[in-house]
């Protein structure tokens, strides 16, 4: 992951510099509001300033030419303040009334409509930032005496006419742009972190759906590795042996033949089958199959060349590997280990 650039004490990511608008483009957190006593406000927050680590004194104040202030929920207005020790000035105020579920659900599916283009108050409601300054207050307001309204909604300030959908490397899943934010998932069917490549992969298929798509007979891998003869080994360990194997087809294969007869140990096995058949990384050797045929499951991986990664590691090849080369072997093996741990959930 390449180094990332922050403001203030951490709370403000830089995207982007120009020195021709002498402006940094920054990404934020939503404005915090916390729950009033006051029967006047339902929220009071609170954007930017010493708790973002920003000096009153500058270099830094939010544009009021670029920034707008944005208001998702139902039956509730907001204002934006500027903090004054005497008496707070209110600068701008928006009302956004109706279902914010409903409108939602359109925005997904028709996210260029009309309605779902400008937040004109349906739902959600966005007003320009009127006044440059380091840091303001947000007071939300119900509009409405139904009690949950108050806990679906967020404020937030944001860049006008953004469309984070366009940008590079916002979204590898299904991107939908709403005003000031973006709603980036995985497609339908598929699960997983959309922020990163590959990293949505289809769920968990169930073990008899896996031997259904995948199963290899007992027959066709004794036919392929002559039934397991010593000779087509390929190396071992204390929990089983891999044979090298020619499937009818004429593809080699590597055979991995585990020891394991615990119950518990199986099942771990077969969920090893339920992780590796979703995967699909340059980087990860392919499973084309198993068989259940046996006592102990027996996985059926593409053939690769070369030795193993270990081997070639601890200098038990012709040639060592050069520092160089193994960093750039670790850095190719993030990806895929960041699918297997965040997407996957494999253990």
């Amino acid at each position: 992951m390449p180094p990332r650039l922050y403001l203030g004490n951490g709370s403000l990511q830089v995207m982007g510099i120009s020195l021709e608008n002498s402006t940094v483009r920054v990404v934020g957190p939503d404005i915090d509001m916390v729950e009033s006593i006051s029967t006047d406000y339902a929220a009071i927050g609170t954007w930017g300033g010493q708790g973002w680590g920003l000096s009153d004194e500058g270099p830094y104040i939010l544009s009021q030419e670029y920034n707008e202030l944005v208001l998702s929920g139902c039956g509730l207005s907001i204002e934006l303040l500027i903090p004054d020790p005497q008496v707070d000035q209110v600068i701008n105020t928006c009302g956004a009334m109706c279902s914010p579920s409903d409108r939602d659900n359109e925005c997904r599916e028709q996210p260029k409509s009309p309605r779902c283009g400008k937040c004109s108050g349906l739902g959600c409601c966005q007003v320009p930032v009127a006044v440059g300054r380091v840091a303001y207050k947000a007071r939300l307001i119900k509009t409405l005496q139904d009690p949950i309204v108050i806990t679906n909604y967020s404020v937030f300030i944001s860049e006008q006419d953004i469309d984070e959908c366009k940008l590079p490397d916002k979204c590898y899943g299904s991107c939908t742009n709403i005003p000031g934010k973006y709603i980036c998932e995985c497609p339908r069917g598929t699960s997983g972190d959309p922020s990163i490549p590959n990293g949505c992969v289809k769920p968990y298929a169930s073990h008899t759906d896996i031997a259904e798509r995948m199963i290899i007979t007992l027959e066709e891998l004794e036919k392929a590795t002559n039934n397991f003869d010593k000779s087509c080994e390929l190396g071992g360990g204390g929990h089983g042996i891999v044979h090298k194997g020619i499937l009818s087809t004429q593809h080699v294969v590597a055979i991995k033949k585990s020891k394991i007869v615990i119950q518990r140990e199986i099942d771990d096995f077969l969920n090893e089958v339920a992780i590796l058949s979703q995967m699909n990384h340059r980087n990860i050797v392919k499973l084309l199959g198993c068989c259940l045929e046996t006592e102990v499951p027996l996985l059926v991986y593409e053939f690769i060349s070369n030795a193993t990664l270990y081997n070639q590691l601890r200098v038990e090849a012709p040639i060592s590997i050069h520092w160089k080369d193994r960093l750039r072997i670790v850095v190719k093996l993030l990806g895929p280990l960041h699918i297997c741990t965040h997407s996957l959930q494999c253990q």
